[in-house]
């Protein structure tokens, strides 16, 4: 049951790193290579990551609102560790 766990959270980790990434590569690239700031596509772009990142935080908790109150701890912990994973990956992805 463990295992399930884990690999739900890998894949979060996933879901968080590469779009991460993507917008914030796409949002650097926007401001440098406009003339004016804030352009539209600046704009786009960060009303979508917020979108994007406000469904996969509240998909997460309807999850972990259906675990039994002892898992609950354990997910939670799970994904907090995941988070912290991710913003190490995605801090060596920007310095490689």
């Amino acid at each position: 049951m463990f295992y399930h766990y884990l690999l739900f959270c890998v894949i979060y980790v996933i879901f968080v790193f590469a779009p991460f990434h993507f917008f914030m590569n796409l949002m650097i690239r926007s401001v440098i290579e406009a003339n004016v700031f804030p352009n539209a596509t600046f704009i786009v772009l960060l009303f979508s990551m917020i979108l994007y990142f406000w469904g996969l935080g509240w998909a997460v908790r309807k999850y972990i609102d259906r675990l039994p109150r002892q898992e609950r701890t354990k997910m939670k912990t799970l994904f907090i560790i995941a988070i912290f994973m991710a913003w190490i990956v995605d801090s060596l992805a920007w310095t490689i």
